[in-house]
């Protein structure tokens, strides 16, 4: 297995045709993970990385932050778009929750802009607030790392500097239990208020 796993990531980088590099891009992900993928994926053109993506559908929420890492390096709003679709969030290291806070701390605009790459930058905010109320759950001050307190404070101090007319209190949402649409606290409220107890929490 090891061998068949080595011929592959030599052959892969230099196999010109499209349909047979995607074949082998599919076995060395069955033999080694997703880790190896991606790892090389960073040093592709766009086409390629673009292949290795296809290769990983389906695994939302499944893939460790360890292999995901590397993506984050690439600094581009595809490729972060990918990493928060992907980030299993039970377990997530300190470093998962520091980079989801760097992007929580992005200004966005309060309604929803119709540019394409506002549209794509709003969206990533959101969903990464949204992931990071949901690592911050249960979580109690003393289990948080010393780099992302400044990140914390920062998110507060932007979340209650908002306008009270610009703030959304409330956002439509589907209740699974309840099979309907209904509206509730929203994620901006939701995560305010559990940064204000987190740090709270500390201080006391």
């Amino acid at each position: 297995m090891r061998g068949r796993a080595a011929t592959l990531r030599k052959r892969v980088p230099v196999e010109q045709e499209p349909d047979l590099r995607r074949r082998w891009l599919k076995s060395w992900h069955e033999l080694e993970g997703e880790g190896p993928l991606l790892a090389f994926a960073v040093s592709q053109p766009s086409d390629r990385i673009e292949e290795v993506f296809a290769v990983l559908h389906g695994k939302a929420g499944e893939i460790a932050w360890e292999s995901l890492a590397p993506l984050v390096a690439l600094d581009e709003p595809e490729a972060e778009k990918r990493v928060l679709t992907w980030l299993k969030l039970p377990g997530a290291p300190a470093a998962a929750r520091e980079w989801l806070l760097s992007l929580a701390l992005r200004e966005t605009e309060p309604r929803m802009p119709w540019e394409p790459r506002a549209m794509q930058a709003w969206q990533v905010v959101r969903t990464a607030r949204h992931l990071l109320l949901e690592a911050l759950e249960g979580m109690s001050a003393r289990e948080l790392g010393a780099g992302e307190w400044p990140l914390l404070s920062g998110l507060r101090e932007l979340l209650e500097a908002r306008p009270a007319d610009e703030r959304e209190e409330e956002e439509e949402f589907f209740d699974e239990a309840q099979d309907m649409w209904v509206y509730g606290p929203s994620v901006e409220t939701q995560l305010l208020q559990r940064l204000q107890q987190l740090l709270s929490e500390r201080v006391g």
